[in-house]
């Protein structure tokens, strides 16, 4: 059965108060996401050339998500010149190897399903270096030649990952690191609640609109606008004590405050 509480930070300016709270849900079932990888990194079709080579991509961890796995689903294309029992793509997560994959000049289109370790995953932001080692002969070669390349297709690359909602910190700093964080992708969405469409209330939810667009950077978020708490999103809630009290049941104190309420 879902849990679903109510975290809010509230911010009241005599009669004007705005409430950040976050309506996230607690359960045993998790989330599971596929993601493209382009959307998570922006970095397309690459082709790795010589000898030896590499390329590093940066993956964002969100510190409100828990991890429970992660798997990368790598398409790849090598060159039909390459000898197969010398030529190998490594992966490597945070400076350690998670994978070794054969490159097969018979059947040079390749696809791998790499498990990203839970305990090599820290929150923020994660290294994966793709290195090859190309060889065309066994005798001397040009490490230059065009024969030797990889191509790793990003473009049709994607990460699952299985994920579930941490609690949200009872701390202020909750509202840039933790809620409104430009690591958080997927889809992203905050309902803004107005007791009334008055000319200054709708000016004062398009700022903070505008303010919570800018932590997420160049993230998508989704505004939705309503009277009421909109389950399993973020809300921000306009209004003054009556119209707060009247939708989380918190009776607020007089006077300008700042504070966390569970």
């Amino acid at each position: 059965m879902e849990r679903i509480r109510i975290f809010k930070v509230i911010l009241i300016l005599s009669i004007l108060c705005i409430i950040l709270s976050s309506t996230t849900v607690y359960s045993q079932e998790n989330f599971k996401l596929n993601v493209p990888f382009s959307k998570l990194v922006p970095v397309n079709t690459t082709t790795l050339m010589g000898s030896s080579n590499h390329i590093k991509v940066k993956i964002p961890i969100p510190e409100r998500w828990q991890v429970k796995s992660a798997v990368l689903n790598l398409s790849y294309v090598n060159s039909s010149a390459l000898l197969q029992n010398r030529s190998r793509l490594v992966v490597w997560l945070n400076e350690h190897p998670i994978a070794q994959i054969t490159l097969n000049p018979q059947l040079p289109q390749g696809k791998a399903s790499i498990n990203l370790p839970i305990n090599l995953l820290k929150k923020g932001y994660n290294e994966l270096n793709f290195t090859v080692a190309h060889h065309y002969t066994l005798e001397c070669e040009d490490p230059s030649s065009p024969e030797l390349w990889t191509t790793l297709e990003f473009d049709k690359s994607s990460f699952d990952f299985d994920i579930s909602l941490k609690k949200v910190p009872e701390n202020l700093s909750a509202i840039s690191d933790f809620l409104f964080d430009s690591k958080i992708f997927g889809k992203n969405e905050v309902n803004i609640v107005i007791g009334d469409k008055k000319e200054e209330t709708l000016e004062m939810a398009s700022i903070v609109a505008s303010s919570i667009a800018l932590r997420f950077e160049y993230r998508a978020v989704n505004f939705t606008i309503s009277d009421s708490i909109k389950k399993g999103v973020d809300n921000v809630i306009l209004g003054n004590g009556e119209f707060v009290k009247s939708l989380t049941g918190d009776v607020l104190e007089k006077g300008s405050i700042l504070k966390i309420i569970r």
